[in-house]
């Protein structure tokens, strides 16, 4: 059975929000997931061991399955996921639990191998400028901050209404660190003369 820590969930029930999802949980199906997920993880069947731990600890949350899934992510090359789940694992456990070292020593691990992307926005660019990395919206504060990334591709969006997406992609190896700077496009109607112009010179 997966170690529990009471006082943990205590703290969870505690609240407003934890009390409304622990009417949801499944304690019996999350067991059962989690030892798919370490038959599964045994096997380096990585993806599917992951995807049974992910929904393990949503059916019922554990530290000893987040420690499980953050391992799993890390064979999997989702070194920020990983490395965040390592730490989350650290504030779950109590005192003297004889995984607290195990779990600070992956995460400081890890942390070595995460690439850190700093993304900024052009200059000039107008307030209302939205940024994306692989879709997912970055804050103002987000913006000109080492953030944790996994290896590989990632492509960088500024989208505004009525303007071009400007598109800015860059690709990382584990530990390294870069910076990229997106450019908004030009305004739609400058695109289309420009086409236009364009075609007029073709024809000539």
């Amino acid at each position: 059975m997966r170690a529990r820590v009471v006082a943990f969930v205590g703290l969870l029930l505690a609240s407003t929000a934890a009390t409304a999802g622990a009417q949801s949980r499944d304690p019996a199906g999350a067991e059962v997931l989690y030892r798919a997920g370490r038959e599964a993880a045994r096997k380096g069947d990585w993806n599917t061991a992951c995807a049974k731990l992910a929904e393990s600890q949503r059916l019922d949350p554990a530290p000893g399955t987040l420690l499980n899934l953050a391992d799993c992510e890390e064979h999997k090359g989702q070194l920020a996921q990983a490395w965040q789940h390592f730490v989350q694992v650290q504030s779950q456990l109590p005192k003297g639990d004889s995984r607290l070292a195990y779990a600070k020593q992956r995460a400081d691990a890890v942390d070595k191998k995460v690439p850190r992307l700093t993304i900024r926005l052009a200059e000039g660019s107008p307030p209302a400028t939205k940024v994306t990395r692989d879709d997912q919206e970055l804050g103002i504060p987000s913006l000109g901050v080492p953030m944790p990334v996994d290896p590989g591709e990632h492509v960088v969006v500024a989208r505004l209404d009525g303007h071009m997406d400007g598109r800015a992609q860059v690709t990382l190896a584990e530990g390294e660190t870069r910076e990229v700077t997106v450019t908004l496009g030009p305004s739609v109607s400058n695109a289309r003369g420009a086409q236009g112009r364009h075609v007029v010179c073709d024809r000539a």
